[in-house]
């Protein structure tokens, strides 16, 4: 603030600077104007300005005997000769009148130019009795003249040291009648430089806008449509007209523009510049205006613009001055109503006042400029205009950003609800799938007929494949919302895999499929890697192998790459005699919630998440899915990805004597379930009864609290949401008192999720729902044989 205060203080130095100058200069006394004493070269270009010969509606000619022998009136030049008085008559806007001038030049004088302005009628100058200069027709009446507003620079040939100027001038069409504008003499390519100066500063200030304008209504259209910016952008477009049609014209330079259009977009550009930028402080700070105000102002200026396109130039040239009045309330209130958002620290409210204060300075030194009150300074307009939209700039990328954050703050928190949608519906699925494949591997291991056992098989396909499409659906979410985390572990390659080749093998059985598991002999025996998300990934991959091979193979081989002293690179393929993919299917297969076409998702069912669950899990870990296929024949997908490698101990510990482990160690056990849900309890209570273990009921955390205090158990499984008190927080209770009794986590929850946690409270183990009750099993026999 206080450098544009600074740059205030300068701009006036500088316009006092000038006008005191300009008051130093020469000026015309009773029609002669003595410059005898001027050094072009040296004091530079020099305004015609002061008393000139006047005679009211009179059109005379340098060769006419009116003009030498009728004596003149004297009339200060330029003025508007509106309501003026000479020999006590009042002069009307409307009319038309003849000028002359003598000036005196030095003997030795440079070539000359001469700049003479629009007048905003028409006019017709004569240098030493013949015509110099032209705009329209001089005419004593309306259908005899005709006006035009076209400044114009032309060298004076004359060799002369007198120069006799006659100026016609007649007005009927606009508000101002006579001369506003000055006629400047000066050194030739002084003058000339100076015009082309102020030329290029219009042309400079315009194409800027118009380019801004374009660049923030592109913003506008391909960003959020804030309405700031299309405000901003038409005020550009509208303004960058004004900055080369009005002043000295410069659109003329291009294009003669007729006289009533050029008026009408000059006034347009006025009205709607200041109509769409108020808009714009508007939308900026609503909070802080009031709208009846505003609403009154709009409503004017639209009228006014209105008048402007359709009606008589004198209408609205009339009407001008007064819309001053408002326009400089508009701005004085506009500034208000930036200072209070700046007090109550709206985004980028310093920027915007110190651009309120610039418009203030601009339209003020305008008006000034209009009611002919001080000369027009280039380089102040030029500058002020400048820092004016390098102001506005700051505010609109500043929204920008702000709209850019606000919008990526909302996508994420788009992005967790649906996370947490998912994983709160997820959660919910587990439980009655729970009750349904608990009850279902019951009755299976209930010896049922034969019947009976082919229906409840089916049962727990159609469930345990339910089961498979939630996770993928989560999975799914969390990578997407890049939540996924990646762990590592050690792990023996030849038993992972091992493991993974045997869960398929009763479904390879079932479609009479050749399935073999191909490992290569350089492999090492242990790797560090991610065993759920590779296990996820190669599961995934057999999972669709087996879906689209009828019949014929499903091959898994796993080879070396390459290898280094603490990593290798493995190769896993899995290759089919499937139904193949077509080429023009071989990216669309890789995207969400799709597959080659919808009568494969008919007739082979899934999400059509699988392979872009495994290509994204693969490109977080630098790597990436592969594949060749040939329809109807089959295909072959492939990866390779980097493993550490372990480090092999310098001595082998001694061997150690497996432990004998009781397989029947359940029986008598007291165990504690600690779970809300009924029929999960249910569930849960037909196998521990099946195992032989006594078993006590807990509906939530607190209750579990109060039964241990009471009586020790052997094992405690502990759902993790209930009421009153949740799972978390009722482990945490018990170990304050008891460090060695087993907990075990038994949640619809996903393992990933919350595994830290349970560790961090101090669980031992999780089982997740639906449980496959051998793990369970197998989980309740390790941590009670650990605890004997």
């Amino acid at each position: 603030m206080s450098r544009f205060l600074f740059f205030v203080g300068v701009l006036t130095t500088f316009i006092s600077f000038s006008l005191h100058a300009d008051a130093e200069k020469p000026t015309a006394t009773k029609g002669t104007l003595d410059l005898r004493g001027w050094d072009f070269l040296r004091d530079g270009p020099i305004k015609l300005d002061g008393e000139w010969g006047f005679y009211w509606e009179e059109l005379l000619v340098p060769e006419g005997a009116e003009l030498a022998k009728k004596p003149p009136h004297y009339f200060q030049f330029p003025r508007i000769w509106n309501n003026a008085e000479v020999d006590g008559i009042e002069l009307s806007r409307a009319g038309y009148a003849t000028y002359s001038l003598t000036v005196l030049l030095p003997k030795d004088h440079p070539p000359l130019l001469m700049w003479v302005e629009d007048f905003f009628t028409s006019y017709q100058l004569f240098i030493n009795g013949e015509v110099f200069s032209k705009n329209g027709i001089v005419g004593k009446t309306k259908e005899e003249s005709q006006p035009q507003a076209y400044p114009k620079t032309k060298p004076l040939r004359e060799k002369a040291d007198t120069l006799h100027l006659v100026l016609q001038v007649s007005n009927f069409v606009h508000r101002k009648g006579g001369s506003s504008q000055s006629i400047t003499l000066g050194e030739e390519m002084q003058l000339a430089r100076a015009k082309e100066v102020e030329l290029a500063y219009d042309w400079i200030l315009a194409g800027a806008m118009f380019m801004g304008g374009f660049f923030f209504f592109g913003l506008y259209l391909f960003g959020r449509h804030d309405k700031p910016m299309l405000y901003f952008a038409l005020f550009c477009l509208v303004y960058a007209y004004r900055n080369i049609g009005s002043d000295i014209y410069a659109i003329n330079s291009v294009w003669e523009m007729p006289f009533s259009l050029l008026l009408r977009l000059e006034h347009l550009s006025v009205f709607m510049g200041l109509y769409f930028f108020t808009r714009y402080i508007v939308s900026l700070y609503p909070e802080e205006i009031y709208k009846p105000i505003f609403s009154v102002f709009f409503w004017v200026t639209l009228g006014i613009s209105f008048l402007t396109a359709v009606g008589p130039i004198l209408l609205f040239t009339s009407i001008l001055p007064y819309y001053l009045y408002v326009l400089l309330l508009a701005i004085c209130y506009g500034i208000y109503i930036v200072v209070m958002a700046v007090i109550h620290k709206r985004p980028a409210a310093v920027y915007a006042l110190v651009a309120k204060l610039i418009v203030f300075a601009i339209v003020g030194y305008n008006v000034l400029v209009y009611f002919d009150l001080t000369p027009r300074i280039v380089l102040f307009n030029f500058i002020a205009h400048i820092l004016f939209f390098f102001c506005q700039g700051l505010i609109l990328s500043f929204r920008f950003a702000q709209n850019l954050k606000e919008a990526k703050e909302q996508a994420e928190k788009a992005s967790r609800a649906r996370t947490e949608f998912l994983s709160t519906m997820s959660h919910e699925m587990r439980t009655p799938l729970n009750a349904v494949l608990g009850m279902t591997n019951f009755l299976i291991g209930d010896k049922p007929k034969q019947t009976q056992k082919e229906s409840l098989n089916t049962l727990k396909f159609s469930a345990e494949r339910l089961m498979n499409l939630i996770t993928e659906l989560l999975d799914f979410s969390k990578i997407d919302s890049g939540q996924i985390d990646f762990s590592t572990e050690k792990i023996s390659l030849k038993e992972f895999l091992q493991s993974v080749y045997t869960s398929f093998e009763k479904t390879a059985k079932q479609k009479r499929l050749d399935f073999q598991l191909q490992i290569g002999e350089d492999i090492p025996d242990h790797i560090l890697c991610d065993k759920a998300r590779l296990s996820q990934v190669l599961v995934n991959l057999l999972d669709n192998a087996f879906k689209f091979t009828p019949s014929g193979f499903v091959h898994l081989k796993v080879s070396l790459e390459e290898k280094e002293s603490d990593s290798v690179k493995l190769l896993f393929e899995m290759i089919d005699s499937g139904i193949g993919i077509k080429e023009s299917q071989s990216e669309m297969i890789f995207e969400s919630f799709s597959q080659g076409n919808a009568s494969t998702t008919r007739e082979y069912g899934g999400t059509g998440l699988g392979l872009s669950i495994i290509r994204r899990l693969l490109r977080l870990q630098g790597s990436d899915i592969q594949f060749v296929s040939t329809p109807g024949e089959g295909s072959r997908f492939y990866f390779s990805q980097w493993f550490g490698l372990v480090k092999t101990a310098e001595k082998s510990p001694a061997p150690v004597a497996p432990k004998v482990i009781d397989r029947n160690i359940v029986e008598r056990k007291k165990i504690l379930v600690v779970e809300d849900n009924k029929v999960n309890v249910l569930v849960i209570k037909k196998f521990l009864q099946k195992w032989g273990a006594n078993i006590e009921i807990a509906g939530n955390g607190q209750i579990a609290v109060e039964k241990h205090a009471a009586t020790p158990f052997d094992i405690i499984l502990m759902d993790l949401q209930m009421p009153v008190m949740d799972g978390y927080k009722a482990t945490e209770k018990i170990r304050e008192t008891d460090a060695k009794t087993p907990i075990i986590a038994i949640t619809a929850a996903i393992p990933s999720d919350i595994r830290d946690q349970i560790f961090t409270v101090g669980m031992n183990d999780i089982v997740t729902k639906p449980f496959v009750p051998e793990d369970l099993h197998e989980k309740l026999i390790k941590y009670l044989s650990l605890a004997s």
